[in-house]
């Protein structure tokens, strides 16, 4: 017999769905914050020095950290967004790269749903699980490396819930290669293999994580990086451990966790995989950047639910009980459960969760074309002003004919990203270990923005300035700066 193509779409036409969905949303978010010219973070300019670098083919040097990024973390799978990076040499296609790896996790959770209970279900956690705070917040910071281990954590467990259980090992190994703190996971997830299937060749994996997590965070980042040490690794403190566990924010994080899976996604055995990243953020005892610990974690807490609900729905005790009804009632449990997982999912991310959500934001703080910006001395910006102004971009646009190509610039991480790839970046001084390159090189312009809480500075030592000489003197004092350009919403500085 051919290929029945009218029966392959009848039995699949609902698997795309939360993909399209998740992506076409997230696009629109992303188009949006990329043509009001602001990143939330330094983090895409890091990762696009970096691919740059690979799609010629040189060592993966960033200016922003002064150091070939392997010495940062160790993350060479990045360079799978090489071929995007060729198609649009800018920031955007790691963003766009990153939506889709989010999307096409969401369908691979959604059909582990359906192939395990029924397609409603399905489509409902896919739904949820692309709408979790944890992947939202990720897609508000735009691009980083645990995308891609969110695509590989849902692929290896796709495989786990069919019982192909080396396929699903081969997959879950690759996360070595994604970020050295998921060696982890790796490593947890080999031994349960070999608790749930008793069989001794899966405690190679874990053999194999621990390999990786000691070449990585003893030799390989320590040899790239200037200090000779693990920046990050320097920053566990086990001492604060417990007292971590009353933070409020650390607290909330957990909080929302769990009622993100419905709490009963913790009597499957792979919950155990979200654990690393929890002690990882205890340990670390920091209550921001938390957008890598939550993306990562959001398809394991999905993909156990629906374990979880499959187990329930299709237990010895339901079919004795309900006999001849038991399909039906079991169907509908399992619908009003992904409904329930959904309305909680997107409630977290409205409103409960970070408030930085692309759905948040979307809905609740449109796009703004607004010209009307404050004074310098000012800090009351409105939301949608500092994330979704259009009209920045004509300003910022005056800003890249002011400072010409193949210069040096310092500035702040919200607008590096759009200053590249044709200019040399170095951020400013004492900012999260990034002060090694601006403590070490003089930049030719120093560019400052007038919006955000960045400038309530103690300045008062340089009364006798304008405000953007205040702030570059703030950082770079050995420097007598002239100001050549300010439109009162960005300020162009050299050294006179």
């Amino acid at each position: 017999m051919g290929f029945d193509f009218r029966k392959f779409v009848q039995r699949f036409w609902s698997i795309p769905i939360p993909a399209v969905v998740i992506f076409s949303i997230y696009m629109l978010f992303s188009v949006q914050q990329w043509q009001s010219y602001y990143s939330p973070v330094y983090d895409l300019a890091i990762f696009e020095q970096a691919v740059s670098k690979y799609a010629s083919f040189e060592p993966p040097f960033s200016t922003i950290k002064d150091m070939i990024i392997l010495g940062d973390h160790f993350s060479p799978i990045i360079i799978l967004a090489v071929p995007f990076y060729w198609l649009i040499p800018n920031g955007f296609s790691l963003i766009l790269l990153q939506n889709l790896l989010f999307a096409i996790s969401a369908s691979v959770v959604g059909y582990i749903g359906y192939s395990k209970v029924n397609r409603i279900f399905g489509v409902l956690v896919g739904l949820a699980f692309g709408f979790s705070f944890g992947i939202e917040y990720a897609v508000f910071v735009q691009f980083h490396e645990i995308a891609f281990g969110v695509l590989i954590i849902a692929i290896s467990l796709f495989y786990y819930s069919k019982q192909s259980n080396n396929a699903s090992a081969i997959w879950m190994s690759s996360l070595v290669f994604v970020k050295e703190e998921l060696c982890l996971i790796v490593i947890l997830y080999g031994l349960i293999l070999w608790a749930v299937t008793k069989n001794g060749k899966n405690l190679l994996l874990s053999v194999w994580g621990l390999a990786w997590a000691v070449l990585e965070f003893a030799v390989i980042i320590p040899a790239f990086n200037p200090s000779g040490t693990s920046l990050y690794l320097g920053q566990i403190d086990f001492g604060v451990l417990f007292g971590n566990f009353f933070d409020p924010s650390q607290l909330l994080i957990v909080f929302l966790i769990l009622i993100s899976g419905g709490v009963i996604f913790v009597f499957s055995p792979i919950t155990l995989l979200v654990l690393p990243e929890i002690i990882a953020r205890f340990v670390t005892g920091r209550s921001d950047y938390y957008w890598h610990h939550d993306a990562i974690s959001m398809p394991v807490i999905y993909i156990a639910f629906i374990f979880v609900i499959s187990g329930i729905a299709s237990s010895k005790k339901w079919k004795e009980r309900f006999h001849r009804g038991y399909k039906r009632i079991a169907k509908r449990f399992a619908i009003y459960s992904g409904i329930c997982v959904m309305v909680v999912s997107l409630g977290v991310s409205l409103f409960l969760g970070y408030r930085f959500t692309p759905l948040h934001i979307l809905l609740f703080d449109g796009p703004s074309t607004d010209t009307t910006f404050l004074d310098w001395e000012t800090n009351q910006v409105r939301q949608s002003e500092h994330y979704f102004n259009f009209s920045r971009g004509e300003y910022f646009k005056k800003v890249l004919e002011v400072i010409p190509e193949n210069s040096s610039v310092m500035t702040s991480g919200d607008v590096m990203t759009y200053l590249l790839p044709n200019r040399v970046l170095f951020p400013r001084p004492g900012g999260n270990g990034l002060a090694v390159a601006s403590e070490t090189h003089n930049p030719d312009y120093f560019l400052v923005t007038n919006y955000g809480r960045e400038f309530m500075l103690q300045v008062s030592e340089h009364i006798s300035q304008t405000v953007p000489q205040a702030i570059a003197s703030y950082f770079m004092p050995d420097i007598d700066w002239e100001e050549i350009f300010n439109d009162g919403v960005y300020a162009v500085l050299k050294p006179k």
